[in-house]
């Protein structure tokens, strides 16, 4: 497995993280000054861990629905997320009920459920 660079660029994460886990990402809305939450967590965590992924698209099937998990990755990942308070039906109490997490949260969810991560490394990437 080749190990991603230290800084993985948003190009290399997008068709790993936001294409195959985001249901809110628009591949003709990408705004390159700007990232989610889960995006600079997913590069944080592969500072941290660069062998978890290997850059490129990915055949990964998608979960990130273990409850716990879930509500774990959403406690780091977001607070310190930009889109939290003005664009994220996940964590708006007036947004609909059944809104799913971004990508970030769903694919570390996922690592963290089936023990790629622990919850520590969780938190050092939610920062």
């Amino acid at each position: 497995m080749n190990a991603p660079p230290d800084h993985p660029t948003k190009d290399m994460l997008i068709p790993v993280v936001c294409r195959p886990w985001c249901d809110y990402f628009k591949p003709d809305q990408v705004d390159p000054d700007e990232e989610c939450g889960g995006l600079m967590a997913v590069r944080e965590l592969l500072r941290l861990k660069p062998d978890l992924i290997e850059p490129g698209p990915s055949e990964v099937p998608v979960k990130g629905d273990a409850p716990d998990a879930r509500s774990a990755a959403a406690r780091a990942l977001c607070p310190a997320c930009p889109y939290q308070t003005r664009d994220c039906d996940f964590v708006d109490p007036e947004g609909p009920a059944d809104a799913p997490p971004c990508g970030g949260v769903r694919l570390l969810a996922d690592f963290l459920d089936q023990g790629h991560i622990d919850r520590n490394l969780l938190a050092r990437a939610g920062r």
